[in-house]
């Protein structure tokens, strides 16, 4: 993978860690140091904005839960299904997190599958319908990037990591077209 780009989308990630998400606390939680060096104390019901690596923690332990509902089968189900449509040329729009919380939820579906065989069916479906949903925004983003314009409406429904992957796409194919193009031999 292009250094830049590799570098780029693992800014993409560090980022994605540190914002801000909202959790659930599940169960009493007494003197906890934070970040800021405060102690602080949360109730089981209590709603809090943490970053999302505290978040990961505290919901990996039991002790609490993503307020909103990350990916599951069910809706990566429909993302598939509006991305598939046979007259489907327009890229929906996906959360701006899309892919850092696909790969939490295929990696965690797979170490489920490891402890527990009947779960592979799951991960099995879920990594494919994440290769067609993937393959599918693939063409469509590098249609646009031949094109001559692309209305900014549509660029607005990209994710960081495609609009990386466009730009990109964007530039060797202009340089391509200039280079075939050029009256130089």
């Amino acid at each position: 993978m292009n250094k830049k780009l590799s570098e780029t989308l693992e800014n993409t990630e560090l980022e994605f860690l540190n914002s801000l998400v909202k959790i659930i606390i599940l169960k009493d939680l007494d003197n906890i140091a934070l970040i800021n060096g405060k102690i602080e104390s949360f109730k089981a019901g209590q709603e809090i904005e943490v970053s999302y690596w505290i978040a990961e923690t505290l919901v990996n332990l039991n002790l609490a839960k993503f307020k909103e509902e990350e990916i599951t089968l069910v809706n990566l189900s429909k993302i598939h299904w509006k991305e598939t449509l046979p007259t489907s040329r327009q890229l929906p729009k996906l959360n701006k997190n899309f892919y850092c919380n696909l790969k939490r939820f295929l990696y965690r579906l797979s170490m489920e599958a490891k402890k527990e065989p009947s779960k592979l069916k799951d991960y099995e479906k879920a990594l494919n319908i994440s290769r067609d949903i993937i393959n599918c925004r693939i063409r469509k983003i590098a249609s646009l990037a031949s094109s001559p314009s692309v209305p900014e409406n549509i660029l607005s429904n990209l994710t960081i990591e495609e609009m990386r992957l466009y730009e990109g796409l964007r530039n060797i194919i202009y340089e391509w077209k200039k280079t075939i193009l050029s009256e130089e031999i």
